[in-house]
C-alpha cells in the first residue's frame, strides 16, 4: 500500500478531483519522471475548467493520503515526488492535509508496518474526505460496474444522473483506461 490518493477541491465552486498515484512511475522512471507533475496538472487543470465563473474567488486546497513506513522506501519515493510536483506547480494551491509515511502506519498482528488509510472517499455535497476501504478481488462487483457501464455507453441501459452527462468535447478530463482487451471482450459476450 505506497501509493497515495490525492484529493483537490476549488474553495468557491466546491469541484472536486481525486487521483491515485503509485510509485510505478517512481521506480519505472526515476523520481524526476513527470508523471506525478501530469496527474496533478490534469487535476488541476479539470477543476479549473469545470470552475469557470467562481475560479478567481477561490483557490484549490490539496489532501494526500497514503502510504506507510515500508522497509523498501518506496512510499517515501512516491510522498517527495507529490511533493516536488506540487511545489514545481505554478498554480497557487493549499495543502491541508498530507498524512503519509510515520503519519499513516501502524503495525499488524505480526508486528510489521501497514498502512492506516488504504482508501479514501469524499462527499460531493458536504465537501467532507472520510476514510474507505474497497474490498480487492470482489470480481463480481466489478463485473456488474463494467457490464452496466457498457449497456449504458451502447444506449441499452438506462441513463444514469451521473457526471458523464455534464461532459463536454470541451471538457478537459483525459481518462487514461487500462483496459484489460480480454475482459472487454468477455464482458460484451455476456451483455450481447
Amino acid at each position: 500500500m505506497t501509493c497515495h490518493i490525492v484529493v483537490m477541491r476549488h474553495t468557491e465552486s466546491n469541484v472536486a478531483s481525486i487521483g491515485h498515484f503509485d510509485n510505478f512511475s517512481c521506480w519505472q522512471f526515476g523520481d524526476e519522471s513527470s508523471a506525478h507533475k501530469e496527474g496533478l496538472r490534469d487535476m488541476m487543470e479539470e477543476i479549473e475548467f469545470l470552475s469557470k465563473g467562481d475560479l478567481d474567488e477561490g483557490h484549490i486546497q490539496v489532501s494526500v493520503f497514503g502510504g506507510y513506513t515500508d522497509e523498501p522506501g518506496e512510499a517515501a519515493k512516491n510522498s517527495m515526488a507529490l511533493l516536488s510536483a506540487l511545489q514545481e506547480s505554478t498554480r497557487l494551491c493549499e495543502v491541508v492535509h498530507f498524512c503519509v509515511g510515520p503519519y499513516n502506519t501502524c503495525k499488524d498482528k505480526e508486528g510489521k508496518n501497514t498502512a492506516i488509510l488504504i482508501g479514501i472517499a469524499m462527499d460531493l455535497r458536504s465537501q467532507i474526505i472520510f476514510p474507505a476501504s474497497f474490498p480487492w478481488n470482489n470480481f463480481e462487483d466489478f463485473s456488474t460496474q463494467l457490464r452496466d457501464r457498457v449497456l449504458r455507453r451502447t444506449g441499452q441501459g438506462k441513463i444514469l444522473d451521473d457526471d458523464d452527462k455534464h461532459k463536454t468535447k470541451l471538457s478537459t478530463f483525459k481518462p487514461k483506461a487500462l483496459r484489460n482487451p480480454k475482459t472487454y471482450k468477455n464482458l460484451e459476450k455476456l451483455c450481447l
